[in-house]
C-alpha cells in the first residue's frame, strides 16, 4: 500500500530541476527567487558580481566566494584557496583536505578528522556522522538513535531527537510529508543521499502538512509554494522544464497568423 501511496500522491522532483530565471515569465515569480532579475520584460540571472557579502552571495547557486568578491563558481579547484574557511566559503559543498591543502568537490566522509564531520553534519553539507572513532556516512536516520545528537543535527530530515539522551530506539526519516510539521514543512526525504525529494504543503489543520497539489494553486503563489519547482505557464500551475501543450499550441497558432 506504501508503495501505491507514493507512486500517486507524493510528487518527487529532483534537486537540479528546480526552475531557472529563464523559465519565469512572470515578474512576480522572478522576483520571488531571489536569485533572479527583471529587467525589460524578462527574468534573467542575477550577476554575482553585484553581491556585497559572503552570506547574500553563497545564497545563489550560481556563485562563490572568493578574495573579497563573489564570482561565478567553475569548481572548487578553479579557485586559489590555502584554508578551510576559504574553501567552505565556496560554497557548492568543496571541502578542504588538511593533509594534501586541497579543496576539492566532495570528499568521502571517511577522510574527515572529529571537528571536520561535526562540521559538514551541522550544516548539513553532508551526511557525515561520528562513530567508533572515525567520520561514517549515513545513508538512513536509523543507523543513529535518537539520544545520539547527530539526529538533532540532521534535522528535519531526521527526527525524533530525545533531550534526555537516554532514548536508544533508531532516530527516524521523514519520508513522508505527514511526518513533518508546519515548521519544517517544505520537503520529504524518500532517499536520504539521493538527489529526490517530495514536495509538501502546509495543510488545512493546524500544524498539519501535507502532499504539494499544484492544482489548488494560481499564478500569484504557484512559484512559491511549490518550492521553486513549479511556474505557472498556460494557465496552469506546471513543473519547470515541462512545456504545456494548448501553451505551445496556442503561440505557435499565434505566430502562424502574425506570419499571415
Amino acid at each position: 500500500m506504501m508503495a501505491i501511496y507514493q507512486c500517486f500522491c507524493q510528487i518527487i522532483v529532483n534537486k537540479e530541476e528546480k526552475c531557472k530565471c529563464s523559465d519565469l515569465i512572470f515578474e512576480n515569480e522572478c522576483d520571488d527567487y531571489g536569485i533572479c532579475q527583471f529587467i525589460d520584460g524578462k527574468c534573467s540571472d542575477t550577476p554575482c558580481k553585484i553581491y556585497e557579502n559572503v552570506n547574500r552571495c553563497l545564497q545563489n547557486p550560481n556563485c562563490s566566494w572568493s578574495n573579497q568578491q563573489c564570482k561565478n563558481f567553475q569548481s572548487c579547484l578553479y579557485f586559489n584557496v590555502t584554508t578551510s574557511i576559504e574553501c567552505s566559503q565556496l560554497g557548492h559543498n568543496c571541502s578542504f583536505n588538511d593533509t594534501t591543502k586541497i579543496c576539492n568537490e566532495q570528499q568521502p566522509c571517511l577522510q574527515f578528522n572529529f571537528q571536520d564531520c561535526i562540521l559538514m553534519s551541522f550544516q548539513q553539507k553532508r551526511f557525515c556522522y561520528w562513530q567508533e572513532d572515525q567520520c561514517q556516512e549515513l545513508t538512513d536516520c536509523k543507523e543513529i538513535t535518537k539520544s545520539n545528537y547527530f539526529c538533532k543535527n540532521f534535522e528535519p530530515i531526521c527526527k525524533g531527537y530525545d533531550e534526555t539522551m537516554k532514548n536508544n530506539d533508531p532516530c527516524e526519516q521523514a519520508y513522508t510529508c505527514e511526518q513533518l510539521n508546519q515548521t519544517y514543512c517544505r520537503f520529504a526525504y524518500p532517499e536520504l543521499n539521493g538527489d529526490q525529494l517530495a514536495l509538501c504543503d502546509q495543510g488545512a489543520k493546524l500544524g498539519e502538512c501535507v502532499d504539494f497539489n499544484p492544482q489548488t494553486y494560481k499564478q500569484k503563489d504557484c512559484f512559491v509554494k511549490s518550492q521553486g519547482f513549479y511556474h505557472w505557464i498556460g494557465n496552469e500551475c506546471q513543473k519547470c522544464g515541462i512545456m504545456n501543450l494548448s501553451f505551445l499550441l496556442t503561440l505557435t497558432i499565434n505566430i502562424f497568423i502574425l506570419t499571415l
